[in-house]
């Protein structure tokens, strides 16, 4: 899962693994960091930075924790809003077939109202 940092104008993104859950997340930011040196990079612990680049790094692991647990909540409200649209639909597409049963001659304006209804809700799940 690729995450955005807000406020960063070149729109870079960061890696975050999909199996790292919040806990490890959290472990990971107390103990260790990606260090660079000789220009290549490994897991250094934050212990044996120098005190400058251990806030430093704490300040950036932060950041990206709090961008996954923003992009966390805008998951779980987009999968509301689409159970919601889907099961409005549903009733919606049940009523159509009711009304065409019993008044056939405004099938093709049950079926435009249902269709607008439906590319709305899925035109705003698409934005959001």
């Amino acid at each position: 899962m690729k995450l955005p940092i807000r406020g960063d104008q070149a729109g870079s993104r960061v890696e975050i693994p999909p199996s790292m859950k919040r806990k490890k997340l959290e472990a990971a930011m107390r103990d260790s960091q990606i260090a660079v040196r000789n220009g290549s990079m490994s897991l250094q612990p934050l212990d044996q930075m120098t005190p400058s680049l251990a806030r430093q790094t704490r300040r950036q692991i932060e950041r990206v924790v709090g961008a996954g647990m923003v992009k966390e909540a805008h998951e779980q409200v987009r999968a509301i809003l689409a159970n919601t649209a889907l099961e409005n639909v549903g009733a919606l597409s049940a009523l159509e077939a009711h009304l065409i049963s019993i008044a056939p001659l405004g099938e093709a304006r049950y079926k435009h109202i249902v269709d607008a209804y439906a590319m709305g809700a899925a035109r705003e799940i698409t934005k959001w």
